[in-house]
């Protein structure tokens, strides 16, 4: 199993008060109080069921995804799974 690391860019809203988070250590600016499940919709991220997220280091359960509000310095990363063959066929 592989662990494939996204990077992801945030466009700014007009009006919209906005904080500094990091993802994968670059900071980006979100709108202030985003959750994480928002974050992946406006990632577009295809599958969030399958994606795994870590916020300063530690994982974070997928049921609170949806009510997870960040705040301003936190560092998120989201990874994936990814299945695949063996890397050494004739074993």
């Amino acid at each position: 199993m592989f662990i494939l690391h996204l990077q992801y860019f945030v466009k700014r809203k007009k009006g919209a008060e906005l904080m500094t988070i990091q993802i994968y250590g670059k900071r980006i600016e979100v709108e202030d109080g985003i959750t994480v499940m928002r974050l992946m919709e406006l990632q577009k991220v295809e599958t969030p069921q399958n994606v795994t997220v870590t916020l300063n280091n530690v994982f974070l359960p997928v049921e609170r995804y949806e009510c997870y509000a960040l705040q301003e310095g936190d560092a998120v990363e989201f990874l994936c799974s990814m299945g695949g063959g063996s890397c050494c066929p004739d074993l």
